[in-house]
């Protein structure tokens, strides 16, 4: 490529801390993934994260270049916290076994030597929610020892380290054990609102980012009877971003140093909608628009739909085999564009993981729907017992689309 590396320092200043690269103030407006880099940068975008070494590897890209992640990026302005996998005790990996943690600690250093002179690396992230049903005071010491020899490596760059929210006590953890990690990086969802209020209240009072935000997660939302979460609607979904941005980002210009929306892609996790930015055919939601608006001031062009939540007898409900039930959704277009419904039911997943662990995709249900007219259905629902969702999808036509889906159980 012919280029070097940038140098990228986390300062404090009398207004707070900030991020400089190149000597410049920079305030990430990142979301997680490598897809659709274009439309990042177009709606003012300017940092990507990734979570494994793989990610940066040389490939073969749907156009048929052969390049790396760093290189898309960097043609595009955009930087990479550079993100490597680091073994989870929930997964089995035990810290310790000390040639384990040995043989660990010098892939990650091979892993910044290799890439540490690309101009497009921002960061270094240490691992992902590694502390996840661990115990942090175990695990944070040995983060900050990979953390020091990546800075040891690379003193260029700063390192970030991604816990899985704050609660109880993490945030104070992890100031008193990570003493040579440069920022906090937090992954928030429901919680992202009072994340200002909880550092204050652990007494952190150094840099951070919220390496993950967006929608309310499985976990957090309401839930029927048999324990199926409530998914938003694609338009609710778009309010939360902003909140969340404005809360947990916006509103502390001293501490925070900016933030990776989640997920600017897709990928099944509890449903094929949940946390994407993205539909499967490449469509964008309405929280891409919302995250254009925080990021440049203005609304784009070509709005995607908004939707309501669906109306149904079978939404949220117990309902007898093979009934049939009418469903409606109220959905628009901004910018008046004809609109396209695309009904579909699919069996609730079996494979609900956590920590945004891989699953199988649910299976769907071909001859459910057996009408539809514009933004209503008719529903025949399936004969075999258990739980089910219904989803609308809603098309402009120009690349924007909306989603809204309700559990229902048949007995």
């Amino acid at each position: 490529m012919g280029e070097s590396a940038v140098p990228v320092e986390v300062v404090q200043t009398e207004s707070g801390w900030q991020l400089l690269r190149g000597g410049e103030p920079y305030f990430v407006k990142g979301a997680g993934g490598e897809d659709h880099l274009d439309l990042l940068a177009k709606i003012g975008g300017n940092s990507i994260r990734t979570w494994g070494q793989g990610q940066l590897d040389v490939r073969t890209w749907p156009d048929g270049r052969v390049a790396s992640l760093l290189d898309l990026a960097h043609e595009r302005g955009i930087t990479v916290c550079a993100g490597f996998w680091v073994g989870h005790p929930r997964h089995g990996f035990d810290y310790d076994d000390a040639e384990a943690v040995d043989r660990q600690l010098q892939e990650k250093i091979e892993f910044v030597r290799k890439w540490k002179h690309h101009p497009a690396v921002l960061m270094w992230a240490v691992g992902n929610e590694v502390e996840m049903q661990a115990d942090p005071e175990r695990i944070f010491p040995e983060i900050n020892r990979m953390a020091r020899a990546v800075k040891a490596e690379d003193p260029t760059r700063p390192t970030i380290g991604i816990i899985a929210g704050v609660w109880p006590d993490k945030a104070e953890q992890f100031a008193r054990l990570c003493p040579d990690i440069d920022i906090l990086g937090i992954n928030v969802y429901g919680g992202a609102v009072v994340i200002p209020e909880e550092l204050e209240r652990q007494g952190y009072d150094g840099p951070y980012m919220v390496t993950e935000y967006g929608v309310l997660g499985p976990w957090e939302s309401a839930k029927t009877d048999w324990d199926s979460p409530i998914e938003q609607n694609s338009t609710q979904k778009a309010s939360f971003f902003g909140r969340s941005y404005d809360e947990a980002i916006g509103s502390r210009p001293d501490h925070a140093l900016g933030g990776y929306a989640f997920l600017w892609g897709q990928k099944q996790e509890r449903t094929e909608t949940w946390f994407n930015l993205f539909l499967k055919s490449g469509e964008k939601i309405a929280s891409v628009d919302v995250l254009a608006e925080r990021w440049t001031g203005g609304y784009p062009a070509g709005q995607s739909p908004r939707v309501g939540t669906i109306e149904s007898s079978l939404a949220r409900a117990r309902v007898a085999a093979g009934s049939e039930h009418e469903a409606m959704i109220e959905a628009g277009d901004a910018d008046g564009d004809p609109l396209e419904f695309r009904w579909v039911v699919k069996r609730e997943t079996s494979d609900a993981k956590t920590g945004g662990d891989a699953e199988a995709e649910p299976e769907t249900i071909d001859d459910a729907v057996i009408a539809t007219s514009g933004s209503s259905a008719t529903v025949r629902v399936p004969d075999e017992s258990g739980p089910y969702r219904l989803f609308v999808f809603v098309y402009d036509g120009k690349g924007g689309a909306g989603t809204s889906n309700v559990p229902f159980y048949v007995e």
